[in-house]
């Protein structure tokens, strides 16, 4: 049965390659964080990761999946608090920023500590201060389990949406294009191998996100 340029039901195959697991994957739409914090070293170390997930409510629970062979997470993983900064809508050349080489990675960013290791970034549309809980090993990733310890955020912003390799925006009625993340930044992020370019078109319940221009 054909629903539009859709074939219902769905024939799927054995995954037999990454490729076509990332393209599934890649459209599934999310937010992205920057998990910075001081190493036990004092230097300032983070990245930029798009599988952040709140977890539980009581107690206060989220968490990030981080690749095994990440060198910054090693670092970040010693500190006694760690940072999420929610990157808002305009925060596109912040998230590069957070994949580039890490002797430059925050060149021109604007941050600060908090009481404790953690490192919040400025632009963000929310900011929380974690503790690490747990790690659970998973494939060739770790899913990092974190406790909340105090939040904040700015109601009126809007965050950064990343789907297919690129970045999105949010808003009623429609939304644009911002960025379109190259294969380094995609590894970076979410472990993977190279991404080719995606033209995608999201929709969302009660919300439209689409390329303009």
């Amino acid at each position: 049965m054909q629903v539009g340029s859709e074939t219902w039901p769905p024939r799927l195959r054995p995954v037999t390659g990454q490729r076509a697991l990332r393209d599934v994957f890649g459209k599934f739409p999310s937010g992205v964080v920057g998990l910075c914090a001081l190493d036990p070293d004092g230097s300032l170390a983070g990245m930029a990761v798009s599988s952040f997930t709140s977890v539980s409510l009581d107690p206060p629970l989220v968490s990030v999946c981080v690749a095994d062979s990440s060198r910054t997470w090693q670092r970040v993983r010693g500190a006694r608090t760690v940072g999420l900064s929610v990157l808002g809508e305009r925060d596109g050349a912040l998230c590069r920023a957070l994949a580039s080489p890490a002797d430059s990675r925050f060149d021109g960013v604007d941050w600060t500590a908090g009481d404790g290791d953690a490192v919040f970034l400025r632009g963000a549309v929310a900011w929380l201060e974690c503790a690490v809980a747990a790690g659970v090993p998973a494939g060739d990733h770790v899913i990092v389990l974190l406790e909340v310890r105090a939040a904040s955020t700015v109601p009126w912003e809007r965050p950064l949406v990343f789907q297919g390799g690129r970045f999105w925006t949010l808003s009623e009625g429609g939304g644009r294009l911002v960025d379109r993340l190259d294969g380094a930044l995609l590894d970076e992020m979410v472990g993977l191998a190279q991404h080719g370019d995606v033209e995608r078109v999201l929709t969302l319940p009660c919300w439209q996100v689409r390329r303009t221009g």
